[in-house]
């Protein structure tokens, strides 16, 4: 509403979303009036204002704190702010009475001297944010630490040739070193004969980094596993050691799946439920409905850029939401998580990690 209200009057509008945003579009293009309402992200918006203050080329510009759930404004114009607005309407009403004005825009705004006891609580606010931007960057710097060193771990398990293997809690093979296919599995396309049967490896990874199918060309039918079912959708979760490795599960599925429907076939013999009648048939409609999916977890992002578990949250399952018990819940944000994976990929989505070290998740407008 501001930033239309903003736009009839003839003011070009330039959104930020947090602190280092706003300093380099302002660096790049000097706005006439930064406007910030420093409550909706507190450290952060104590720290533009710190930072905009003692910045040569911007401590000229005016900048107004606009925010009508500040219960004491001393504190933000103890901070540096040249005014403090209760809400959007005072700031349109001051432009409105300014546009007759020549002259700098900053020479309408009154100068306040921030009271003794403010100014105090403004020096032990730097000091807090200060505190916290010491403990965010010893935080990035150890997690720099882990991941290099992690790294380094795994090109020692890949170059091995002892067998490495990791199982979730629940048993779910999560990675499988390359020398394990070597020993005890087969490998892609290899055919395997026996009692008149040729079956053929097909890798399907997806569901599980290391699944098979298993197909017979004679007989025109394949040995899923969990790779495709006839109810269910499989689980395509992305965790954090997928990450580490750079693996992107649902990527992997979808690629699988068509991998399985290009094959000469017809019937599905999964390792549970019922016998597929159109397999090829089936994989298109897993294919379809993780597309459907992908733009429900578009939908669910909404107009201020939620965490991975607040979109899953919002997206359709099988059951509500609310109904959902713990170990559930970690299974659809796993999904939610791969599908953001997905759009990320496609460049239709980006992350940021926001003060409080919550990764949030925004549509690039792609």
């Amino acid at each position: 509403m501001l930033r239309a209200a903003l736009g009839e009057r003839g003011f070009e509008v330039l959104e930020a979303r947090n602190a280092d945003e706003a300093l380099e579009l302002a660096r790049k293009e000097p706005p006439d009036l930064a406007v910030i309402a420093v409550l909706t992200a507190v450290t952060d918006g104590c720290r533009l204002l710190r930072l905009w203050k003692s910045d040569p080329g911007l401590k000229a510009i005016p900048l107004v704190v606009v925010s009508s759930s500040c219960a004491d404004p001393q504190v933000a114009l103890g901070l540096g702010a040249d005014a403090f607005l209760s809400g959007p309407a005072q700031l349109l009403d001051l432009l409105d009475r300014l546009g007759a004005r020549t002259g700098p825009l900053a020479a309408a705004l009154q100068p306040v001297i921030p009271c003794e006891s403010c100014l105090a609580l403004v020096h032990r606010l730097e000091d807090r944010i200060a505190q916290l931007e010491l403990a965010n960057r010893d935080l990035r710097d150890r997690q720099a630490r882990l991941t290099a060193s992690e790294r380094r771990f795994r090109g020692m398990i890949e170059r091995s040739s002892d067998v490495v293997v990791l199982l979730d809690a629940d048993g779910t093979m999560r990675y499988r070193s390359d020398s394990g296919q070597r020993i005890f599995g087969f490998e892609d396309d290899e055919v395997l004969e026996f009692d008149g049967w040729v079956l053929r490896a097909v890798w399907t990874p997806g569901h599980t980094p290391g699944h098979l199918c298993l197909y017979e060309p004679n007989h025109r039918l394949t040995f899923t596993g969990d790779h495709v079912l006839s109810r269910i959708t499989p689980n395509c979760s992305l965790g954090s050691e997928d990450e580490e490795i750079g693996r992107h599960p649902l990527i992997e599925f979808r690629a699988s799946q068509q991998k399985v429907a290009d094959l000469d076939t017809r019937l599905g013999l999964p390792a549970h439920e019922d016998v597929i009648e159109d397999l090829p048939g089936r994989c298109r409609y897993l294919m379809q409905h993780h597309d459907v999916r992908a733009d429900e977890v578009m939908a669910g992002m909404g107009d201020t850029p939620p965490t991975a578990l607040e979109i899953a949250s919002r997206v359709t399952w099988n059951k509500p939401w609310s109904t959902f018990g713990i170990h559930k819940r970690r299974s659809a944000l796993g999904e939610t998580l791969a599908h953001l994976d997905l759009l990320e990929q496609q460049g239709r989505v980006r992350r940021h990690t926001d003060d409080y070290g919550n990764i949030r998740w925004e549509r690039t407008g792609r």
